[in-house]
């Protein structure tokens, strides 16, 4: 006969079985206290990935209510994925004076990014633990969460608020759904070189009040793309949002109240922003460049200083509007193009892109003008000469 049994290791064992014996582990979930069990959670990382007896469980590491975190996390070339990082109680961690955070050596610049001081948390070719839990780095120290070529996960209120220079920094892959990077003192967001991030109702409220104060508090750029619909980046000491070669998505978004421009689009970046708000900024609400595309239907906009809310600078951008968008409190294709910089008319480029009215009628673009009469295009293909000079035909019989 056969049996099967389970000791205090959680080791199965088979017995009675002829020509097989068998030694197979069950995955458990273990949890591991910080302070009590291990002094930092660096401690605890590096005990539990160097042991085979733990490299199927699931490793809670909970931080004890009341303690102040002294020391980072560095989490390289490894899955470190069985890592949940939580609070006891629920409530926001905060960390000590004398606080270390992880070290960033050994990483080429290009992938690293900017780090003037040590980040809370840091991965080089990692996937990292899954943060259950809400960091207030109040205003010290360095990024709160760096990846230079890893990917993590930040669940919905959970995140580091407050962090000394960024909130997030990502070369390569973030989902942090509803997660919170308010109040860094530089970019609460920002995603880099062929990255991509899920951000869907984030908060990246009053961010770049110190430092980044030329950028904003999302930044999207090189070849990157953002879902951060429903977002809120609002009271930025800079611009709400840059987008630079890259794709985001911001339907619903607000950026009220940014320091500079609501949002900036350049450099064939599309931006899909529906429905959102970029209220009271003292620059534009929008500025579109260098061939950049944004869907701005049924957005509200206003400026606070003499800046017109819409900006169209030069090479072909592209902005979409329609009769539901608001601009400085009214609607209508006229008011569009009275708030416009750069445009006279709609739905036909000019030398600085053009204003599509989604509502609109076909706009008129002037091919020349000279002594022989007036030529112009329609955007719908149609061209009309007007010739003015008189032409002898000769005599008639």
């Amino acid at each position: 006969s056969s049996s099967v049994t389970e000791n205090g290791y959680n080791i199965v064992q088979c017995t009675g079985v002829p020509t097989l014996s068998l030694v197979l582990r069950r995955q458990v979930s273990v949890v591991v206290n910080i302070p009590t069990d291990f002094a930092t959670m660096q401690d605890a990382v590096d005990f539990y990935m160097a042991s085979p007896n733990y490299s199927k469980d699931f490793i809670d590491i909970v931080i004890e209510d009341g303690h102040l975190v002294t020391k980072g996390l560095n989490c390289r070339h490894g899955d470190y994925s069985k890592f949940s990082i939580k609070s006891e109680l629920g409530g926001t961690i905060q960390l000590d004076t004398t606080f270390v955070g992880a070290v960033t050596s050994g990483v080429p610049v290009g992938i690293l990014g900017e780090t003037p001081r040590q980040p809370l948390f840091f991965g080089y070719d990692a996937t990292m633990p899954e943060l259950f839990s809400l960091w207030d780095m109040q205003g010290l120290f360095g990024t709160g969460i760096q990846l230079a070529e890893s990917k993590i996960v930040v669940n919905e209120a959970c995140g580091v608020i407050n962090a000394g220079f960024r909130g997030i920094q990502i070369h390569g892959r973030a989902n942090i759904y509803g997660a919170n990077f308010s109040g860094a003192r530089g970019i609460g967001i920002r995603i880099q070189q062929a990255s991509s991030c899920s951000a869907r109702n984030a908060i990246a409220d009053d961010c770049c009040s110190t430092e980044d104060t030329t950028t904003a508090a999302i930044y999207v750029s090189r070849s990157s793309t953002l879902e951060f619909r429903g977002g809120s980046a609002q009271r930025s000491g800079a611009s709400g949002l840059i987008a630079r070669r890259s794709i985001v998505t911001a339907d619903e978004a607000n950026f009220d109240d940014a320091a500079d421009k609501g949002i900036e689009a350049e450099s064939n970046s599309h931006v899909s922003w529906s429905n959102g708000s970029a209220l009271n900024t003292t620059s534009s609400s929008l500025r579109c460049i260098a061939n950049a595309n944004v869907y701005a239907v049924g957005s509200d906009m206003s400026t606070t200083s003499s800046a017109n809310p819409i900006d169209l600078e030069g090479v072909g951008g592209v902005v979409t509007v329609s009769d539901s968008s608001i601009i400085e409190g009214s609607t209508g294709e006229a008011n569009a193009i009275a708030n416009t910089r750069g445009v006279d008319y709609t739905n036909a480029f000019t030398d600085k892109g053009m204003l599509f009215y989604a509502n609109g009628a076909n706009g008129t673009f002037k091919i020349t003008s000279n002594a022989d009469g007036i030529s112009q295009r329609f955007a719908d293909g149609r061209m009309i000469t007007y010739i003015a000079k008189s032409v002898d035909t000769g005599s008639v019989a």
